[in-house]
């Protein structure tokens, strides 16, 4: 069950902004992460999602990622339960790649990666601001300048309008 209550009102952080040349991987990436990231880098740069306080997150991800290919083809190799002294038991492959998913599950919410991550961002966007049609309307005319008679004449108006479009006399 969730929390009682009302949803909390979510902010999103506001950090450095992207860049608009493309970032290159860092130089501590081993080279199958570098061709992770310059697969994926791109996509996250067009989006907003990758800026220079992100480049690290995004490094490890690919290290994981690349990590956890490995230990799944190690697996499919040996496979998960392998002869120990006592009988059979977990391979270590497999305990590394639990603790590798549950790193990458983390690193993919960071970068809002995951489909639950961007529906958080995209919901902490501010809405463009309701127009009212009175409000429009009253932007479009002409203002004159305050405390001129002309000024209280425009807003006794503005009044009218307003009353007419909500109904009150």
């Amino acid at each position: 069950m969730g929390r009682r209550g009302p949803l909390p009102k979510t902010r999103r952080a506001t950090g450095p902004k992207a860049p608009a040349s493309p970032m290159p991987a860092p130089k501590w990436l081993p080279s199958a992460a570098k061709k992770l990231w310059n697969t994926i880098a791109p996509s996250l740069l067009e989006s907003g999602q990758l800026n220079p306080a992100t480049i690290d997150v995004l490094g490890q991800w690919c290290c994981v990622t690349i990590e956890l290919r490995v230990l799944a083809a190690t697996i499919a190799r040996e496979g998960s339960i392998v002869p120990g002294l006592h009988g059979n038991v977990i391979s270590a492959a497999t305990l590394a790649a639990g603790k590798a998913r549950g790193t990458l599950a983390s690193l993919t919410k960071c970068l809002a990666i995951d489909p639950a991550a961007a529906n958080r961002l995209a919901a902490t966007k501010p809405e463009p601001a309701a127009v009212n049609a009175v409000e429009a309307f009253i932007a479009t005319r002409h203002r004159p300048e305050p405390g001129t008679p002309e000024e209280e004449e425009a807003r006794e108006a503005d009044l009218q309008i307003f009353a007419a479009s909500v109904g009150m006399k």
